[in-house]
Parts: structure tokens; sequence; C-alpha cells
């Protein structure tokens, strides 16, 4: 059946498939006639196959992001994006980490963990301050790895999720900040390790990513280690021909990252970049277990010239002077 190119492709019956996660691969691998129409098919990807809802809608609390074919000649600054993807976390925070599993497969997180600890280089008397925190993923495994955390965010829900969790596992050296990074972090915070996970890409605008940038630089000693990690503008998404941004009205912000992009963020920090690490290997986390093998074939493939161009998501690895 053909698309027409003046209205969408008629959306994919919900009873298609049980697995809604595979059933918007499906939708999104569509054959489309034009550019404009494999545009939107990756925003409905990431943000949920779905007719629009008007503009200055309230977010929907169970799929705030189902939004799609929406105008995008509706004026929508980096504020509108800011405020919405706020409204985005503190409404799914509850099912934050499920969907993240689903998303992204069973193994990714696994490996994702292992990745930062084998370039953190934690000891026991290290300060890590967790920038986007969110539900706590990242901070309560790393906790149990140094002597107190620092968990980040500007999600009240998440931070409340993140608390009921501490508490549950008894981590009596993690403190939770309700800030947002783009804006301030405290000034009498000081930190050995710095780790930001998946944050940058949501920052809607390349001067709010600087200025986080900056704000992580400031709470760093000299000498200490940071680690952002974000999704990569690789060869799989150029293939595809999904864009590099994807911004609008009802759409949550996101940035996928260019190599050249991470050295130029932490540079214009005053930091020094190490290296990237995460290469094509983090694309096959979905079908392959085994995450000590990976990070060790990570490790290897990440030193190959021009390998970060293959990645999906990337971490890169920085020092303060």
């Amino acid at each position: 059946m053909e698309h027409s190119r003046d209205k969408p492709p008629a959306k994919p019956p919900e009873s298609a498939s049980p697995d809604r996660h595979q059933q918007r691969r499906q939708w999104a691998a569509r054959p489309f006639r034009s550019r404009e129409e494999r545009r939107t098919a990756h925003i409905s990807f990431f943000a949920g196959v779905g007719p629009a809802k008007p503009v200055g809608a309230e977010p929907n609390r169970h799929q705030p992001c189902r939004t799609l074919w929406v105008s995008h000649a509706v004026p929508w600054s980096a504020q509108d994006a800011s405020r919405y993807e706020l409204a985005v976390r503190d409404s799914h925070a509850d099912s934050y980490d499920v969907e993240y599993a689903t998303l992204h497969g069973p193994w990714f997180a696994r490996l994702e963990t292992a990745v930062l600890l084998d370039n953190l280089d934690l000891r026991p008397s290290d300060v890590l301050v967790d920038v986007g925190c969110g539900t706590g993923r990242i901070t309560t495994l790393l906790a149990t790895r140094c002597a107190r955390v620092i968990a980040v965010d500007r999600s009240q829900r998440s931070l409340e999720i993140l608390e009921s969790r501490i508490e549950e596992r008894g981590l009596r050296n993690v403190t939770t900040v309700l800030a947002d990074a783009s804006q301030s972090l405290p000034t009498d915070i000081i930190a050995t390790r710095v780790v930001s996970v998946q944050l940058f890409q949501h920052v809607p605008s390349s001067e709010g990513r600087a200025k986080t940038m900056k704000n992580i630089a400031q709470v760093l000693k000299p000498g200490g280690r940071a680690i952002v990690a974000n999704e990569m503008y690789g060869l799989s998404r150029r293939v595809r021909g999904a864009p590099q941004e994807l911004d609008g009205p009802g759409i949550l912000y996101f940035h996928t990252f260019t190599p050249r992009e991470l050295v130029d963020l932490v540079q214009g920090a005053g930091l020094i970049p190490l290296r990237i690490r995460g290469c094509g290997i983090f694309y096959w986390t979905r079908y392959v277990g085994a995450p000590r093998a990976l990070v060790k074939l990570d490790r290897w493939e990440s030193n190959l010239p021009g390998a970060s161009w293959f990645a999906k998501f990337g971490a890169i690895v920085a020092r303060n002077c």
C-alpha cells in the first residue's frame, strides 16, 4: 500500500503485536518515499506512535509523548522544550526503569554500568556526583563503591523514588539535591568523580549543554575525572536517515552527539578529554549477554581509529586540569 505525501500513513492497530517496542521498531522501519516521511517515522519511534494532540494541552500522565504529526511551524522555544521534558520526567518516574529496559533491551543497563566502572576508577575515598541521576538506576550501584554520592536531578518525583530506594537498601552515604544542572549546581560540592548518563541529550540547546558541562567542571576537583554518556549519531542512525535532533511542540527533545561534539563540549568547559568509550558493540547488547566479555571487547574496539563514528551510545572520559 502506498502512502500519501500529503498526510501520514494510518496508525498501525494496537493489537498488531503484544510487544509495543517491537511494534515501534517495525513501524519506524517501513519504507517511506520522502526524507520528511522518514524523519516523521523516526519521530514516531522516539515520541510514540499516535495522533497529535493540540499544542499547549496538558501532558498525558500515562503517555505524555504521544504527540506525533504536530506542526513545526508553531513557535517552540528551548524553554518550552525544557518545561515539557520536566513534565515527562515527573509523570514517567514511576515506570521509568521498566520503560528503559524495554527500550534498550535486558542487557544494556548491565553493560552500561560496567563501562562506567571500567573508566571511573572509583576508590573507597571518592566523592561522586551523579548529575541527572533520575530514579537512581546508576546511583545506587555506585554508592557501594565510594565514600559519598551526591545525586542531582531537577525532577522531584524521580528524587522521591531514589530516596525510597536509598532507605530500602540502607545506603547512608547518598545525598539527594533538587537542582537543574543546566542552570547551576550547589557551590559547596567538591567531587573527585562526576558521572552523567543520558542527560545532555535532552538539554534543548547547545548553550544549555555548554553551561551544564561548565557547571560540572566547577564542582570537579583538580585531577578529578568525569564521564558523560549519551546516545551517539553513529553509522546506524546515519544509514537509516534518522535525524540528529528531534524537536518541536509536544516532542521530548532529543539530540545525538558526534565524537567531535563531545570533545568540544568538554574542552569548552576547561576539561581534558582522555578517550571516548562505547562503539558498535553497544548495539548488540539487546541480543547478547556476558557484560564482562563485552566490556573487554568495547575497550579494544574503542582504541581503533575512527571507531567512535560507529557508536550508538558513547561515553567521553575527561579529567580536570
